[in-house]
């Protein structure tokens, strides 16, 4: 009788544990991890390079600028749950910046800092 309980109780983890191993496999596989990646995308996951992100500057929670390049025109967009709004369309002198270099990295100092890492740290200040 107590090898029963213990029997459905394995069974119980085990399914548990196997939908959660299938969800985990879901959303990375198919869904993608962006708007370009995934099964599941508009565009099949291949980013044919007619649109590119070029900066995106946050202005608030859900507020943000974006510079975006669509073939050969630049796009000042402005982002919020409201919508898209077209700002300006860049001249050639003003998109000359984002013609000449790819777009930096974010500053690591200026990011805040990734769970993994943070969870690093605080497990060093403990062991010691």
């Amino acid at each position: 009788m107590f090898w029963d309980e213990v029997g459905t109780l394995l069974g119980m983890l085990l399914a548990v544990a196997a939908v959660l191993l299938l969800t985990y496999f879901f959303t990375r596989y198919f869904a993608g991890r962006g708007t370009n990646g995934g099964l599941f995308s508009r565009r099949g996951g291949k980013n044919t390079g007619n649109i590119q992100l070029l900066e995106r500057v946050s202005l608030g929670r859900e507020q943000s600028l974006v510079v975006v390049q669509v073939g050969g025109q630049y796009l000042l967009l402005g982002v919020s749950p409201a919508g898209i709004t077209l700002l300006k369309e860049l001249s050639g002198e003003e998109a000359e910046q984002w013609q000449k270099k790819p777009p930096a990295p974010p500053d690591p100092q200026g990011m805040p800092m990734r769970f993994q890492d943070a969870l690093k740290e605080v497990l060093k200040q403990r062991k010691k």
